[in-house]
C-alpha cells in the first residue's frame, strides 16, 4: 500500500517536471525558434522524460 502511493506520487512528480519541461520549451521556441539550440535541447530532454514513462508504464502492467 505505502508502495502504491509512493508510485502515484512519484508519477506526480514525474508529470509536473514533464510539464514544466514543456512550458520551458513553449517559451524557447518562441523566444528562439523551433530550431534553435536550446529548443533542441530541451526537446532532447523531454523526449528522455517521456520515454522513460512509458517504459515505467510498460513495466508496470
Amino acid at each position: 500500500m505505502v508502495v502504491d502511493k509512493e508510485l502515484i506520487l512519484l508519477n506526480k512528480n514525474i508529470e509536473k517536471m514533464m510539464t514544466e519541461k514543456q512550458q520551458e520549451l513553449n517559451n524557447v521556441v518562441s523566444k528562439y525558434g523551433l530550431r534553435s539550440e536550446e529548443a533542441l535541447y530541451i526537446s532532447q530532454e523531454l523526449d528522455i522524460m517521456i520515454n522513460q514513462v512509458m517504459k515505467e508504464k510498460a513495466l508496470t502492467k
